[in-house]
């Protein structure tokens, strides 16, 4: 709920509402992808409930930092071509 509240927060006072919306789905998608890879990983290993939890917080956090980048980077690279 607090990422939703950021990212709405984000969206609204930023200058270009499109690209900031963009970034905000790109981060999400990211941290929802890499948080369910980890955790579904450490549950296949045999790990315990809490180290799952704790790999899904962390992969979620990661992805969700690399979702971002990653539309940053196709953002920029659109706006060198067009």
């Amino acid at each position: 709920m607090a990422g939703v509240a950021l990212g709405a927060a984000r969206i609204a006072t930023a200058d270009n509402k499109t690209e900031e919306a963009t970034r905000v789905a790109g981060g999400a998608l990211g941290g929802i992808a890499a948080g369910s890879l980890v955790g579904a990983k450490l549950g296949a290993l045999g790990a315990n409930p809490i180290t799952i939890g704790a790999g899904a917080v962390i992969g979620g956090i990661v992805g969700g930092i690399a979702g971002e980048k990653a539309v940053d980077a196709a953002i920029g690279w659109a706006k060198s071509w067009f």
